[in-house]
């Protein structure tokens, strides 16, 4: 599998994960529960990696084959469907952390937000040295 982004991106991935590190590590210790915040922020980072690692290494190879056998002239036609699904998405993606916002912790949100960055970005360094092919 060919990495599909420039090498450019891996560097970036690389300093966003360590400065999410370093903003954890000088957050974390004014809380007396740190070790526990700690622990969860790597059980989290972990878990967004391992999905989103997998969801690349299956998706990225569907997309390569799509993009070989699509004919070259297609008229693009998006059903109303779409656009009702994708307003539903979007709806949820903003109702749903303010409804949980009442009910979590604001350490929580930060393990959430820290966690969600590092995880998609160590996905992406992973398949990029996982590919073994130099990017473009």
């Amino acid at each position: 599998m060919r990495y599909p982004h420039r090498t450019k991106r891996v560097y970036l991935n690389i300093a966003t994960v360590a400065l999410a590190a370093l903003l954890a590590g000088l957050t974390f210790p004014a809380y007396p529960e740190w070790p526990a915040l700690l622990l969860y922020y790597l059980l989290f980072t972990l878990l967004i990696t391992a999905i989103a690692y997998l969801l690349r290494t299956r998706l990225f190879p569907i997309r390569v084959v799509k993009a070989e056998n699509a004919p070259r002239e297609t008229k693009t036609s998006t059903p109303w469907m779409s656009f009702i699904l994708l307003f539903c998405a979007v709806l949820a993606l903003l109702a749903v952390p303010l409804l949980l916002a009442s009910v979590l912790p604001p350490q929580s949100w930060f393990i959430f937000i820290i966690g969600l960055v590092s995880g998609l970005s160590i996905s992406d360094m992973l398949v990029y040295f996982a590919g073994g092919e130099k990017a473009r």
